[in-house]
């Protein structure tokens, strides 16, 4: 997945981010730092917002075997035989809430919550504000496709494999077993951009890195995000417009 599979209309007009901690924004802001966990992070995690035990796996309700790889290149045996199999795969991620033209509604420096809020953002938000904050910490990227050209550079500097793009978002364990074999044979790194139906309302654009884990987090850096992001600082949110 690169940006050159989207044209314009597909692409989202704003990706939106959310902190658990307003430092950790404004940093986002002032150096563009994408902070990437790994797959196995958010796999271990409880909290069932972020946690998903089944990321970057490939189920098969009849499994007979599993099968765990460091990072996609493993995969060069095209004789293996994948059948009945649990694929678990590794690697950095960061995602970011895709928003469409309607999804949101930014006005001179503010940003309203839509009344219908189709990608559950209130709530969301919410989890993460802290008593004591008077602004809810999250940023709205204003100029989603110039963020994205700025990751595709980005690609081109490291010596990993990166990619990026939407989530496909599926009933659980409903692939037919052909489409996880393609999947696994041609496409591997593209399980990372799977999900359970139930993410749904997320509606994720997804910055992966193909690549055995070697730390806990990897680090990206947009250039020039202060002025992608509108503003010094994050949009303040108002209530949700009646």
């Amino acid at each position: 997945m690169m940006i050159e599979d989207y044209d314009d209309v597909h692409l989202p007009k704003y990706l939106i981010r959310i902190f658990n901690n307003k430092r950790y924004m404004l940093q986002f802001i002032a150096t563009g730092q994408l902070y990437m966990n790994t797959l196995d992070f958010f796999r271990n995690m409880e909290e069932g917002f972020q946690g998903d035990h089944k990321e970057g796996k490939l189920i098969d309700e009849s499994m007979h075997a599993t099968l765990e790889v460091s990072s996609t290149s493993d995969f060069r045996n095209p004789d293996i035989v994948l059948k009945d199999v649990e694929c678990t795969i590794n690697g950095y991620v960061y995602c970011f809430f895709a928003a469409g033209e309607n999804d949101i509604n930014v006005s001179e420096g503010k940003l309203y919550y839509n009344p219908k809020d189709p990608l559950n953002l209130k709530d969301a938000v919410l989890r993460y504000k802290k008593e004591d904050e008077t602004q809810d910490i999250f940023i709205v990227v204003l100029d989603a496709k110039k963020a994205i050209q700025a990751i595709e550079q980005q690609f081109k500097t490291i010596e990993f494999v990166g990619y990026q793009g939407f989530v496909e978002y599926v009933q659980e364990e409903s692939l037919p077993p052909r489409r996880i074999i393609e999947t696994i044979s041609n496409r591997p790194w593209s399980i990372a951009f799977i999900k359970s139906q139930r993410y749904e309302y997320q509606k994720e654009w997804r910055v992966f890195i193909d690549t055995k884990p070697l730390d806990n987090h990897a680090e990206l850096y947009i250039k020039n995000m202060d002025k992608i992001v509108l503003g010094a600082g994050c949009i303040p949110a108002t209530e949700i417009l009646k």
